[in-house]
């Protein structure tokens, strides 16, 4: 008898082909093919679609592992598997007498930590913690390059020696050797953007070594974008691994159309015979923490630290006047003021000690003060010991719509939520979705076959996961159920933590764990430990 049978839905498998009508069954935690005979529970799927559970491609939800809104933000929008540990930032290795480094690297990510955080000494025992707590999706995660050289060199603004490099690279080994699918870097962040190229070739070599992957925001996503490109492909080729460029963009008008340049790069790359694939949210504000205006090189002692020297009465009105400066007219740097044009394009998202200023612009938020806008951000930076996150209106729609439409990118939600009160970027909660709605319903860049290929079996398969993202016969049983009639992302800049209409039912390894808008209590989810060797991607 099948634990499970979805009946009379129509079927989009994940594969590109053709939709079809069908039954699907579940048993054990797998796809039953042909659904015969009697089940325990059936479930109607009349006039609405049945596909694999999407696969989020680019996901910070290693941060809030364990917690209800961390499942729901990801399942009531059709996800069943995440990709952590992206953009330089893990939760391990946490190195003794390192912790509070660290802390700093993922500070944007999470609100309190673990109390076992500081026994994540390497990935077993971070991985055994994630074994023994309850999950409602599956999780792949990767080393984050930034953890690895905040471990063994904190925050210094210096090339890495030789000892160091093999320090990193006997702690990432670990983290290979444990399952984790590779090596992400985040290379605006300090401790990352410190680092060389030379630096993180080596690094991944070693994730060579295992068939793993390397991922990377890259080191810049505005007026060196298509440098950076080119740095993280030779980094690729140079090492021998697959690339995942993050979230792939071009920000600043005056960048905008350059996509075509950098799209480019990456089709050179793969005739070449170079494995590389990208993904991308669908909105044109990008969220990061709110030091993405001030140049990397004050955060040499971290963000806290800065922001005390800002807040110290013998020290911050020169410094204050100088960074005021550089935020306004250095162009070295990813420098997000620039690229948004100004204060009233960068919206105040997310501020734990004055979150009266929640929802405003800088320019707004200014205007309350009684003070320009770079004296506002540096009060509110001050104040908020660094901490906090911005929402960055810098894109534009060709460039998206462009990027979507390679047959190489997926979609990622790129999304912090940490908390169910907590404002933050719409795309948290509402990512696939809205790419449905966007880049399918309304702009028509694919169809609907195609779409839910680039949700599902593509970001599987490019991240190496066994028996996932397909509706085939003994596969794992990541399913859902979708109104496409109502599918509506319902999410936006103010009210970030809405649910999306139209996801009926998602089933994680043949348990449903998401139903008529709520959780069913059901914690199915795994780790999902890499093994083996890459294939050709």
């Amino acid at each position: 008898m099948l634990d499970l049978k979805i009946v009379n839905g129509t079927i989009i498998d994940g594969t590109g082909d053709p939709a079809y009508e069908g039954d699907i069954g579940v048993k054990e935690g797998r796809i039953v093919l042909p659904a015969e005979g009697e089940a325990r529970q059936v479930i109607d799927a009349s006039g609405k679609y049945v596909c694999p559970g999407f696969v989020d491609a680019h996901s910070h939800g290693d941060g809030i592992l364990g917690s209800d809104f961390g499942a729901l933000c990801k399942v009531s929008q059709g996800i069943t598997t995440e990709v952590a540990g992206q953009c330089g930032e893990s939760m391990a290795p946490v190195r003794p007498g390192r912790v509070e480094e660290a802390k700093a690297v993922i500070a944007g990510d999470v609100v309190s930590y673990p109390r076992e955080f500081e026994t994540f000494t390497g990935y077993g025992p971070y991985f055994r913690w994630i074994e023994h707590i309850p999950l409602a999706q599956n999780i792949r995660l990767l080393a984050g390059h930034s953890t690895l050289r905040a471990g063994v060199m904190g925050y210094q603004n210096r090339k890495a020696g030789p000892k160091e490099i093999e320090e990193m690279k006997r702690l990432l080994r670990d983290g290979m050797e444990q399952g984790v699918l590779g090596m992400s870097s985040g290379l605006i962040y300090p401790p990352g953007c410190y680092a060389d190229t030379e630096e993180l070739i080596e690094l991944c070599k070693v994730v060579a070594e295992y068939g793993g992957i390397y991922t990377s925001h890259i080191r810049n996503e505005s007026d060196n974008v298509t440098e950076a490109v080119r740095e993280a492909l030779e980094i690729g080729r140079k090492a021998g691994v697959p690339v995942f460029l993050s979230h792939h963009k071009v920000c600043g008008v005056q960048n905008w159309g350059k996509s075509r340049e950098t799209l480019r790069l990456v089709e050179e790359a793969r005739a070449a015979g170079q494995q590389v694939t990208l993904d991308q949210y669908p909105y044109l504000a990008s969220m990061t923490n709110m030091s993405a205006v001030i140049p990397p090189d004050y955060f040499e002692e971290g963000a806290a630290a800065l922001a005390e020297r800002l807040r110290d009465k013998a020290d911050k009105s020169d410094l204050r006047q100088r960074i005021g400066w550089e935020i306004e007219n250095r162009q070295d740097f990813e420098n997000q003021y620039r690229n948004c044009g100004g204060w009233d394009q960068i919206m105040i998202s997310s501020l734990p000690m004055t979150a009266e200023y929640e929802g405003m612009t800088v320019k707004e938020a200014a205007a309350v003060m009684g003070k320009t806008g770079t004296e506002t951000y540096l009060e509110l930076f001050a104040k908020n010991g660094g901490a906090g996150n911005f929402i960055y209106f810098s894109m534009c729609e060709e460039d998206l719509c462009r990027i979507f439409s390679n047959p190489n990118v997926c979609v990622g939600t790129d999304g912090l939520c940490r908390g169910m009160e907590e404002k933050g970027h719409p795309r948290a909660w509402s990512s696939f979705p809205r790419a449905i709605a966007y880049f399918q319903k309304e702009k028509q860049l694919l169809t609907l076959e195609e779409m839910i290929h680039r949700l599902t079996l593509l970001p599987a398969e490019r991240t190496f996961l066994e028996q996932r993202g397909a509706v085939k016969d003994g596969w794992a049983a990541d399913l859902l159920i979708l109104d496409y009639e109502k599918l509506e992302d319902r999410a936006d800049y103010v009210h970030s933590n809405v649910p999306a209409d139209g996801i009926d039912c998602v089933i994680v390894n043949g348990q449903t764990v998401y139903r008529e808008g709520k959780l069913t209590g059901q914690m199915p989810g795994r780790l999902l430990r890499r093994t083996g060797k890459a294939g050709k991607c």
